[in-house]
């Protein structure tokens, strides 16, 4: 169940963020103008459900690996720190 769980949130992972892509390369800038309005609002619609489920299914999966031992928490505490400080990189150099 809980491996059938992991690559659920994995693919979820994959197709929120290829949504979250093709909504930043659709958005077009302050000084262009769009015809029709901004098309990147027609990929918020179905993001929004599938990230909130995506949210909920992450919590259920750390939970349950939190709850096994402490090697666990200690992996995932690493990953998710990396995982965060990678997010921050990215973040950094695109945005700024």
């Amino acid at each position: 169940m809980k491996k059938k769980q992991i690559m659920i949130l994995l693919i979820l992972g994959i197709i929120i963020g290829g949504f979250f892509y093709i909504i930043n390369i659709s958005t077009f800038e302050p000084h262009m103008t769009g015809g029709n309005g901004n098309p990147a609002l027609l990929f918020m619609i179905p993001t929004v459900p599938l990230y909130v489920y995506f949210s909920i299914l992450l919590y259920t999966t750390f939970s349950y690996f939190f709850s096994k031992n402490r090697k666990n928490k200690i992996v995932i505490y690493t990953l998710f720190s990396l995982f965060a400080f990678v997010c921050a990189m990215i973040g950094e150099y695109c945005y700024v």
